[in-house]
């Protein structure tokens, strides 16, 4: 049976359904669908389970009025601590998911006993909460497939207050924005899916840019964590920094390019090598550049420009001061920091004093100032960085292993 939708009920499935497509943040999706839910039912609290890997219901996001204004923040946050749920009829959740149906109780007191499920009154009694009326919609993609559970809990009826069921109405309303929401939640899903992958392939391709001169694994963890730090403090964006972070483990992929006997070469370089040398820039930007991946432009740009300097000096184009993509000035600045600050088989490691004096002497020169000033008010932070990733392992181990083939390096 179909239902008419009011108007103030459309405006928020209206409102919902414009949202679903340009939230950029999980828990923010999953907060909307709540409130959205909420709204719409009338009801106390909302909670969304999402199956995971493992075929299980893993807890993902939860809101209660009742909760909120009984409680701190903290203890709200420690009644929503994440857990799972078997998908059987050991939960209410857990039969919706197995069946993939809806299940609407008027009152789980009087019920509890004539279902098919079991219902934990557990929370209930812990935090003298009244479970009464539930509402539990299974999320469902436009492929049939189980994405998770929607669950309402307490109906109020509209002009008394009180707790009372979850109407065929509402029920209606309820299973139709979760098929969106589900869908919504799936293609978030495959999109972060994609993110990892981007992430694995990026880290994949930086220490494949450093295997040949024997450059660290932990100097790639350094230098971008410096980077992300640095383009936070800068654009004040999580999204921009953490970008920056990926983008800057490939800032040398170019030397993929360069002739091993320049790369590894032990002594000084002649003004010929030199050139050759600067051209991994050139490389880099453009195995990087026909990505459609942002995060890929972005490395490109970071390739071609991390070695440009404020004054112009630099190289591979000579551009000066902002002509410098901010990006390619952030890198800059913290793999100079890095490689001062490290110790190498050829040199020891500068003190922090050291460095802080020669950023300052290079700041307007071969550094962007106001970056420079951000960077030293930022070390103590810089620091704790650097501690975290300090030992130097090489990133060639002597054993390693592929399935369950083992590869032993020092008997080749």
């Amino acid at each position: 049976m179909k239902y008419s939708i009011r108007k103030k009920e459309l405006e928020v499935i209206i409102s919902l359904f414009n949202s679903l497509s340009k939230v950029k943040n999980f828990n923010e999706l999953l907060e909307i669908i709540i409130d959205s839910s909420r709204i719409l039912a009338n009801c106390d609290g909302g909670t969304i389970y999402i199956k995971n890997d493992e075929d299980m219901l893993e807890f993902a996001h939860s809101k209660s009025y009742f909760l909120s204004s009984k409680y701190s923040e903290e203890v709200v946050q420690e009644i929503f601590k994440p857990f799972q749920l078997n998908i059987d009829e050991n939960s209410i959740a857990g039969y919706c998911a197995l069946t993939k149906k809806i299940i609407n109780i008027s009152d789980i007191q009087k019920f509890g006993n004539l279902v098919q499920f079991k219902y934990n009154d557990y929370w209930d009694k812990k935090y003298g909460y009244n479970t009464i009326s539930i509402l539990t919609v299974p999320l469902i993609n436009n492929q049939n497939d189980l994405i998770g559970v929607l669950q309402l809990i307490n109906a109020k009826d509209k002009e008394t207050g009180k707790i009372s069921y979850f109407s065929p109405r509402v029920e209606y309303i309820i299973d139709m924005i979760s098929k969106q929401s589900a869908i919504a939640i799936y293609n978030f899903q495959l999109t972060n899916k994609l993110y990892v992958s981007q992430v694995e392939t990026i880290l994949k391709l930086g220490i494949a840019s450093e295997y040949k001169d024997k450059e660290t694994y932990n100097h790639l963890r350094r230098m971008s964590e410096y980077s992300k730090l640095l383009a936070y403090k800068i654009k004040g964006s999580n999204s921009y920094a953490e970008n920056v972070r990926l983008a800057s483990m490939m800032h040398d992929i170019g030397k993929i390019g360069v002739p091993d006997s320049i790369l590894l070469k032990p002594a000084g370089l002649d003004q010929n090598e030199k050139k050759t040398m600067q051209k991994h820039t050139i490389y880099g930007a453009m195995i990087l550049k026909d990505s459609e991946a942002f995060v890929l432009q972005l490395a490109a740009r970071i390739a071609l420009t991390h070695h440009e300097k404020w004054d112009g000096t630099g190289y591979p184009l000579g551009l000066k001061g902002e002509a410098i993509p901010l990006e390619g000035r952030i890198v800059a600045l913290a793999d100079v920091f890095d490689a001062l600050s490290s110790k190498r088989v050829y040199k020891e490691a500068m003190t922090i004093d050291e460095c802080k004096s020669f950023l300052l002497n290079e700041k307007g020169k071969h550094f962007d100032p106001n970056l420079v000033d951000i960077f030293i008010e930022m070390l103590p932070e810089v620091l704790e960085i650097r501690d975290r990733y300090l030992s130097d392992e090489n990133i060639s181990p002597e054993i390693f292993s592929i399935g369950d083939i083992i590869v032993d390096l020092s008997s080749i």
